[in-house]
């Protein structure tokens, strides 16, 4: 029944997109119905064009990393699927191994729902949201208007010269060892780093440090910067400001113990993040007008239950049981 849960999937999916885009259905499992089994083969095609929608379907097998000059939105199911409730019926994630660069021409990409191993952007007026990376983002120089939000990251993320208006938003970002830099930027680059949980170092110029949580990482360097409402375990920000020093970490998070990956990071009853940003909200990655998604699902409506039986009834036919709902 697989081919079945596919289908309802892509059915769902196309009663939310544009008419005027095509949609490419990519998916590497041996057998499976789809228009390319590579996203190298797809973005490759000249039938695939600026506008167009790649949905790369969860696979047991990685995909491989690509290059690009068109302007495309990609959508994956998302990732730590098995680990919270109501994600997607079929747990796999769209893993890419290789570098994913996305060069000039491609502004006006989108990318959500993936886990990829890197990515760096070469073009303006992109978005990166609800992705897992275990490895870099690193964003060229003289670029601008570069959306980071939702995202889950195991190690860095590096920002060129000259780059303007780069948003970082409500992610999860973990250099991978203690005591790593998990945000270099050039000091002729500026950041707005709002609401997210950090675990590592942070060298930065020219930018807005706002309503996040460090929950380690000391000899930071950020200069000419303007920061408010931050919660650190240590003095990076001082206490001026609305800023929170020496948290204990602690007293913050809901723990590993029971939670998902990405749940763990969910603030506990009492916690000092709680009604303590900018806007008398809460700081960290669930905080903001746009909070952290759980496992990266997508925001568009996802069949998280498919159970079909070969018992036929008397009048209909094949019992199917479908469950589905949307996220922001």
């Amino acid at each position: 029944m697989k081919t079945k849960k596919y289908t309802l999937m892509l059915i769902t999916f196309l009663m939310i997109t544009q008419a005027s885009a095509t949609i490419w259905r990519i998916n590497n499992t041996p057998g499976a119905d789809a228009n390319y089994s590579t996203i190298v083969a797809a973005v490759a095609h000249g039938t695939v064009t600026n506008g167009d929608t790649l949905f790369i379907e969860g696979s047991a097998v990685a995909y491989g990393g690509f290059t690009t000059a068109k302007s495309l939105v990609y959508i994956g199911p998302g990732y730590f699927l098995d680990e919270n409730p109501e994600t997607q019926a079929n747990f796999t994630a769209a893993r890419i191994t290789g570098t994913v660069t996305l060069n000039n021409g491609s502004a006006g990409s989108v990318m959500t729902g993936l886990y990829f191993y890197g990515l760096s952007l070469n073009d303006d007026n992109i978005v990166i949201k609800r992705n897992r990376f275990s490895n870099f983002l690193i964003l060229g120089s003289g670029i601008v208007n570069i959306i980071v939000k939702k995202n889950y990251f195991s190690n860095y993320l590096t920002v060129g010269t000259n780059c303007q208006n780069i948003i970082i938003s409500n992610n999860y970002i973990d250099g991978g060892s203690a005591g790593s830099t998990v945000i270099s930027s050039s000091s002729t680059s500026a950041l707005t780093v709002d609401h997210n949980v950090i675990l590592g170092k942070i060298t930065a110029y020219n930018s807005v440090f706002s309503n996040n949580i460090i929950v380690e990482g000391s000899a930071w360097t950020v200069e000419k910067s303007i920061y408010f409402n931050n919660i650190a375990n240590e003095a990076q920000f001082g206490n001026e400001n609305n800023n929170q020093w020496y948290v204990d970490m602690a007293d913050v998070f809901v723990g590993a113990t029971d939670n998902s990956t990405d749940g763990q990071w969910q603030l506990k009853t009492g916690s000092p993040a709680i009604g303590t940003d900018s806007e008398g909200g809460d700081c960290g990655m669930f905080g903001g007008i746009s909070p952290y998604i759980l496992s990266g699902v997508p925001s568009l409506p996802a069949i998280y239950h498919f159970y079909s039986t070969s018992e036929a009834s008397n009048e209909t036919g094949l019992r199917i049981q479908v469950k589905a709902k949307t996220r922001e």
